[in-house]
């Protein structure tokens, strides 16, 4: 069968460009990113285009605390460490297009994980897996940072030294079960979520919804107890970081679930504005479907589920291999805080699940049957 995956996405504020008196329209607006990491007091000037040279020149030399000149055709500015003072001067003069905070950037940086798990090196490869590229998982190495993923099932080992220190226990919603993950089954999702050794997004942190007890079945109603509970934790996370200033990019929920179909659960996710569904199928090795795996129109998305290394419960570092859609899932769970992490604007649910369909590698899948579209899932590093 085919899992559901849900996205939340609640936007901070993406840039804003607000003049700090909106009655003088002779003031340069003041630029700020709230998804960079601002240096503190240190501002870019851009000059408008049509200032004369020698007023440029006249311009910059009467700045304290200027550290760069920038002269271009079509490009005049400079940057420096400026008090607030120095800064008001700066903005009310007429030849200052606008001003941006000053932010770190940092190298594009493509690490390959070799002996990776062949699901890993699936998603980071166009053509079919070979000797060559079976265990080399292609990877930026900050995906998933400054993302939440919440996994919506039996629980999670969260001392397991493979999530190194970000997962973390959220909530129990069957009555009388431990805060524990007994069954296993929610551990080697996270795993292959966010695991350091098996994860897709190895930044991320995981939060464990328990919705399932040990036997790994339970009724509709605890799910969605579980996916409220998410939500509302969500909107703590990105309250708290608008209060701090922090960049927060977003959250996904992981909901691996098998059974009929359910109005009540499609209530509860369409009631929340923020929420995008995915279904996804489950491959094998060899790129075809996996036998157990539903096929149709309703998948969106197909992804490694077949044999599936990853975390596991009883110690520290256990390891265990299982087969399922539920794998496949969490490869798209984890391709989608990767893409959050990656992106330079904060993305609606709905952007984000294009961005997941237009990446997806096209037509090397076999055995798909009637009306399943032909996208594997691909995490867009140009292998």
């Amino acid at each position: 069968m085919f899992k559901i995956l849900f996205f939340i996405v609640l936007s901070l504020s993406a840039v804003l460009a607000v003049p700090s008196n909106k009655r003088n329209p002779t003031i340069a607006p003041l630029i700020v990113s709230r998804d960079a990491e601002i240096v503190p007091d240190q501002y870019i000037v851009v000059l408008k285009k049509d200032v004369p040279k020698d007023r440029i020149t006249t311009f910059s030399e009467d700045i304290p605390g200027m550290t760069h000149t920038y002269k271009m055709d079509g490009f005049h500015g400079f940057a420096g460490r400026f008090s607030e003072q120095m800064l008001d001067i700066i903005r009310q003069n007429n030849d200052v297009a606008f001003v941006e905070k000053d932010q770190q950037v940092q190298t594009s940086t493509v690490v390959v994980q070799p002996g990776a798990p062949w699901g890993l090196a699936r998603i980071s490869h166009r053509a079919h897996l070979n000797l060559s590229t079976f265990g080399q998982f292609a990877y930026d190495p900050i995906s998933g940072e400054n993302t939440t993923v919440y996994v919506l099932d039996t629980g999670i080992n969260i001392k397991h030294t493979d999530f190194s220190g970000r997962a973390r226990w959220g909530v129990t919603i069957p009555a009388d079960e431990p805060n524990t993950d007994e069954n296993g089954h929610g551990t080697h999702v996270a795993g292959t979520i966010a695991g350091l050794r098996f994860g897709v997004a190895k930044r991320t942190k995981v939060v464990a919804v328990k919705v399932f007890p040990a036997s790994g079945t339970g009724p509709n109603s605890d799910v969605i107890k579980g996916i409220e509970w998410a939500v509302n934790d969500h909107k703590k996370t990105v309250a708290k970081a608008k209060r701090r200033g922090k960049v927060f990019k977003g959250s996904v929920i992981n909901m691996s679930l098998g059974g009929g179909k359910s109005t009540a659960l499609e209530a509860a996710t369409n009631a929340v504005r923020a929420v995008k569904a995915i279904a996804v199928g489950s491959t094998t090795p060899e790129d075809s479907r996996s036998w157990f795996s539903n096929f149709g129109c309703c998948v969106a998305i197909w992804a490694p589920g077949s044999c599936i290394e990853s975390d596991w419960i009883g110690s520290k570092t256990a390891t265990m291999t299982l087969s399922g859609t539920s794998m496949a899932t969490a490869h798209v769970s984890g391709l989608a805080a990767y893409f959050l992490t990656l992106s330079p604007t904060l993305l609606t649910p709905e952007t984000l699940r294009t961005k997941l369909l237009t990446v997806a590698t096209r037509n090397v899948l076999t055995d798909l049957k009637t009306c399943s579209p032909n996208r594997l899932a691909y995490n867009g590093i140009g292998f």
